[in-house]
């Protein structure tokens, strides 16, 4: 099961959300059929960078953006659900200081970047 975390929507996620607003309980619980569908979307939308590179390489992506725009070491690992040895102090951080933060890696919406999406959605 996936960890729980809470990530402000910001970008490209929050402009889907707009769409989806529900989300999309179809994939929900299953990363199996999720992962295919994404897969085959960045393929036939040509946005994977290579043959070599699948679903699961957005999240070192994710990782690699956080650590060169110098988010902290903590709040990283929040954003990714991974465990932090060091002692926890606090919640992590407000929503409006992980948006804050996650702004510093935001990719530009294009326009008719959603065009389509709410279809995805039931």
């Amino acid at each position: 099961m996936a960890s729980a975390r809470d990530i402000p929507l910001i970008g490209v996620s929050l402009e889907a959300m707009k769409c989806a607003p529900d989300g999309f309980p179809r994939y929900r619980d299953k990363g199996n059929s999720l992962s295919a569908a994404l897969l085959k979307t960045f393929h036939t939308r040509g946005l994977m960078p290579s043959k070599k590179h699948r679903i699961y390489s957005f999240r070192h992506a994710f990782e690699k953006r956080m650590q060169e725009a110098g988010l902290d070491y903590g709040l990283r690992c929040t954003l990714m659900g991974h465990k932090n040895t060091r002692p926890q102090y606090g919640d992590g951080g407000s929503l409006e200081y992980r948006r804050k933060e996650m702004l510093k890696i935001a990719h530009p919406v294009s326009d008719g970047f959603t065009q389509g999406l709410a279809n995805l959605a039931p």
